[in-house]
């Protein structure tokens, strides 16, 4: 638990230094087929003992020791959800525009960490427990990828995933080799492939700035940091990226 404190404490401190970017991820995942067809409760049918409250309340204390946190604190909310519709709740921090900061989930009656999406990430997620995530560190180092969580786990699985990647051995100073290469990976299998290939899955790829299908699965945002009055209520979706 000091551990989740801890790292979400930093990752708030970065939202107050780095508000204006996309938001980044750490998720660990595994690869696999196709998703299981999963039927997600309402969000008030979703059975909820307070599992969540201990991660809730060391966060708010933690919120309140930080300098500045009056800036930013207005957007921050939480949402329990089933994700999978496992009958496990999960915990979903995210801001009033259904931005997904870092998803938890129960094993063993405790709180594990999902992923945590802030700093060159964005993330996601559908009715059908569908994580689309897209991370960027830069031109040539990018991808779109979609991701399910299994039942009765903390561990993302792999759908499929398109984007550009550096190429070993390429050489910055002198530019020699191939700055990198577009790839696609599905069923456990990674192709080098031409750009037009993955156009159609970047370019139909829902996500918080394209369609964000948080905003539809019914979450009830309940504010993170309470004494906060002015709290920005939900939005009808993400900001322009203009």
């Amino acid at each position: 638990m000091r551990r989740i404190i801890f790292y979400l404490s930093y990752c708030f401190l970065c939202l107050a230094l780095f508000s204006s970017l996309r938001s980044c991820g750490n998720a660990v995942t595994s690869s696999s087929t196709e998703p299981p067809v999963v039927s997600t409760p309402e969000p008030e049918t979703t059975e909820y003992s307070g599992e969540y409250d201990e991660l809730i309340n060391a966060l708010r204390d933690e919120l309140r020791g930080i300098d500045n946190v009056e800036m930013y604190s207005y957007s921050l909310y939480y949402a329990i959800h089933d994700i999978n519709g496992d009958g496990v709740p999960e915990l979903l921090l995210v801001t009033n525009s259904y931005f997904v900061h870092a998803v938890y989930t129960l094993v063993d009656g405790e709180a594990v960490s999902v992923g945590s999406y802030m700093i060159r990430y964005s993330c996601a997620i559908d009715s059908d427990g569908i994580f689309y995530i897209h991370a960027s560190s830069g031109a040539g180092d990018w991808y779109y990828a979609s991701y399910y969580l299994p039942p009765g786990s903390a561990q993302l699985t792999l759908i499929e995933r398109a984007g550009c990647e550096i190429v070993p051995g390429y050489d910055i100073e002198t530019g020699e080799g191939l700055p990198g290469h577009w790839y696609h990976t599905k069923d456990d299998v990674k192709t080098i492939v031409e750009y037009e290939e993955i156009q159609d899955i970047i370019d139909n790829f829902p996500g918080y700035y394209r369609n964000n299908p948080t905003q539809r699965i019914g979450l009830k945002l309940i504010r993170l940091y309470e004494s906060r009055e002015d709290a920005l209520p939900p939005t009808d979706g993400p900001p322009s990226r203009g």
